[in-house]
């Protein structure tokens, strides 16, 4: 896997891919010609254009016999190409995501399943899976129930990409933490003095708003709320109950006595502080 695109829900992939078979109308190896012989055509169904096929032949296979002691033939290739995967991203950025490559036979009759002749299976080359986003597991392969009016046989061959969050963390959930606990700092300032409050609070709600942006960019227009949203939009509605407080705090200020209207305000300070610390509790 050389990259994962989460916004495009699109990754791409450069992997060998080879399929073996039991050719029982061949009775010797040596009357075996490349040219002309049986292949099972195999057909991308999830990529974005057709993969680059490098490296492509048929052959027999040296060391393998069928049950009955017939050739077997191998078609392999060096394959890369993008391929569309749909994401659940409803757990971003703390999501796991199934990278899944859907192949077909465009032969009918064929079975296809993963060949576990002598102990072989389906490896990940993580030396050449450079992904500082994700962490990638080997491959699963699993035949899927056959598609295109039960002809052709699909084969689905995973992996599972789960998404290293710390950057995440760093660069969205702390900087909309600490804007949204600065909001506090509008209490030090007189109950009375609503223009200064406001200047403090507003000026933070604009800078959450921008994070907000940055953040949409790495995501696909999607129709739910991820947790990443969440959270965001938990610090605006925070945000703005307390632009309401302030202003309220004010109006109270200029028509009731000040340590009354002082002590309405403390109050209300406390009551978002714990409001905010059982938010992130929860959230945890």
């Amino acid at each position: 896997i050389t990259k994962i695109s989460t916004a495009n829900e699109v990754f791409h992939a450069y992997f060998h891919l080879a399929a073996m078979w039991v050719e029982p109308e061949l009775s010797r190896a040596e009357h075996f010609q490349e040219e002309g012989a049986w292949t099972p055509q195999f057909q991308f169904m999830n990529a974005v254009e057709s993969p680059e096929l490098s490296e492509e032949k048929v052959q027999v296979v040296s060391w393998r016999r069928g049950p009955a002691g017939e050739p077997v033939i191998e078609w392999s290739a060096k394959c890369r190409g993008a391929f569309r995967s749909q994401f659940d991203l409803g757990n971003f950025p703390f999501d796991a995501q199934n990278l899944c490559l859907t192949i077909s036979s465009q032969r009918v009759n064929v079975t296809l399943f993963e060949d576990r002749y002598d102990g072989r299976r389906s490896k990940l080359r993580r030396e050449y899976t450079m992904l500082p986003e994700f962490s990638v597991d080997a491959p699963a392969l699993a035949p899927r129930e056959e598609l295109a009016l039960g002809k052709y046989a699909t084969l689905d061959i995973t992996l599972v990409a789960y998404r290293r969050f710390a950057y995440h963390m760093w660069n969205v959930f702390f900087p909309v933490f600490l804007l949204t606990a600065m909001q506090f700092s509008a209490f030090a300032m007189p109950a009375a003095a609503v223009a200064d409050r406001l200047g403090v609070t507003l000026t933070l709600v604009l800078s959450s708003v921008a994070y907000k942006y940055v953040v949409s960019q790495n995501l696909p227009n999607i129709s739910y709320l991820t947790l990443c949203d969440l959270y965001v939009l938990s610090s605006f509605v925070f945000m703005a109950a307390m632009v309401l407080q302030i202003a309220l705090s004010g109006i109270s200020a200029r028509h009731e006595d000040k340590d009354v209207a002082q002590a309405r305000d403390l109050v209300s300070e406390r009551v978002f502080q714990l409001v905010f610390v059982a938010f992130h509790v929860m959230y945890a």
